[in-house]
């Protein structure tokens, strides 16, 4: 994340920079639109075939005008086109640049139970049992963040994550549903999942990340579990 941080902030700057000039030639433009309405008011005043306007009413005219093109006008747009700018850099226009850093969007999880922890110690399952579920990813230059995602057995959410190093991080809890809780699931746990890219698309973004998972180890003499997680993007 720190090379999207980077990126969006050398944007950041430049476009103040670029703002800058845009905002010199908007003052140049909207001195000539004041110059411009100031003649038709004066137009308006001595032609009578024009709506006519009073000495008092040109006063007024002459204030909100001068206002809004010496000032609100030639700020408003500047303004617009930074915060426009910067929200195509900070939400799509770094995915051209960072392909490889683009793990936004959809995937499908498959997480395969091979370990369990219990009071027999670690023992492997003979099933090994397989529970998919959706992982939608939020990705921006200045966040990270996945969503919650309820599969058919279970739900899980994220406590915390970052993507470092072509690596995902991810402190979790998960709720196990009632199907899992038959086979001896805990109601619920925490638990720790690092993902590594294992291929990149046509496009040289990540399609698939491989990894594991680990439980926290908990006092109410349910089993925890590890195993191996694949991640696959939704295309």
């Amino acid at each position: 994340m720190d090379e999207l941080k980077n990126f969006y902030n050398q944007w950041q700057k430049r476009m103040f920079v670029i703002c800058y000039f845009i905002w010199f030639v908007l003052l140049i433009v909207f001195f000539l639109l004041n110059q411009s309405i100031s003649e038709l008011l004066d137009i308006c005043m001595n032609s009578p075939e024009c709506i006519q306007i009073t000495k008092d009413n040109r006063v007024v005219w002459d204030y909100f005008v001068s206002f809004f093109t010496d000032f609100v006008g030639p700020l408003s747009v500047t303004y617009g086109i930074y915060i426009k700018t910067m929200d195509y850099i900070n939400t799509t226009g770094w995915k051209k640049k960072f392909p490889h850093l683009d793990i936004d969007g959809t995937w499908n999880d498959i997480t395969t139970y091979t370990k369990k922890f219990d009071d027999k110690g670690i023992t492997f399952e003979n099933d090994d049992k397989k529970v998919p579920s959706p992982v939608i990813i939020e990705q921006t230059c200045n966040s990270f963040k996945i969503k919650q995602s309820v599969g058919d057995d279970f739900e899980w959410c994220s406590l915390m994550a970052d993507w470092k190093d072509n690596k995902l991080m991810i402190l979790y809890r998960v709720e196990y549903k009632s199907k899992l809780q038959k086979d001896g699931f805990p109601e619920q746990r925490t638990g720790f999942e690092c993902m590594s890219i294992k291929n990149i698309g046509r496009k040289g973004r990540p399609v698939e990340m491989v990894g594991n998972f680990h439980h926290c180890v908990y006092d109410d003499k349910k089993p925890v579990y590890m195993g191996d997680v694949v991640y696959k993007r939704v295309e």
